[in-house]
C-alpha cells in the first residue's frame, strides 16, 4: 500500500465531508427563501404584465426588486440567523439588506438576461422564461450572498 497516497485521499475525504456538514441545510432553507422569493416575482410579473399591462420591460425589474426585498428577511430571520455576521441595529439589518440587494443584481441579471433572449428569439412568456434564468442564476447568488451579506465561508 502506497502511504503518500492515503494522506491525499483523507485530505480530500476531510474536506468533502466538512463541506457536506457544514453546508448541509443552508442551501436548501437558502432555496426554500429562494422559492418564496421565485413565487413572489411571478406573482408580482403577473399582475404588473397581465392586469396592469405593463411591457415586459417595464414589469420585470420592480417584480424582482420586491422580491428580493422579502427574500432578504427570510434569510436574514431563518436561514443564516446562527452563522455569519448579524448585528443588532436597524442600520446592521439595513446595510446587510442593501448588500444583498445589490449581490443579487448579479443573479438577477443573468436571469433578466436570460429571460429576454427567450422571450426575444423564441417568444417565451417572462413567467417561463423566468423559471430558466432563476436556475442559472441561483448558484451565483448563493455563494455570493452567503460571502458578502453575512460573512459565511461555504467552502
Amino acid at each position: 500500500m502506497n502511504t503518500r497516497i492515503m494522506p491525499a485521499k483523507k485530505g480530500f475525504y476531510e474536506f468533502a465531508k466538512a463541506l457536506i456538514e457544514k453546508n448541509l441545510h443552508r442551501p436548501i432553507m437558502y432555496s426554500m427563501a429562494g422559492f418564496v422569493g421565485f413565487l413572489l416575482v411571478e406573482l408580482f410579473t403577473f399582475i404588473f404584465f397581465h392586469y396592469l399591462s405593463l411591457p415586459n420591460l417595464i414589469a420585470v425589474p420592480p417584480s424582482f426588486l420586491i422580491a428580493v426585498a422579502i427574500e432578504f428577511l427570510i434569510d436574514e430571520f431563518w436561514t443564516t440567523r446562527r452563522a455569519g455576521i448579524h448585528s443588532g441595529s436597524i442600520m446592521g439589518v439595513v446595510r446587510r439588506l442593501l448588500k444583498f440587494e445589490f449581490v443579487n443584481l448579479a443573479g438577477t441579471s443573468i436571469a433578466i438576461f436570460i429571460q429576454y433572449l427567450l422571450y426575444a428569439f423564441f417568444g417565451l412568456t417572462p413567467l417561463i422564461g423566468n423559471i430558466i434564468g432563476s436556475g442559472f442564476a441561483f448558484p451565483v447568488n448563493y455563494y455570493v450572498q452567503m460571502r458578502a451579506t453575512w460573512k459565511i465561508s461555504v467552502v
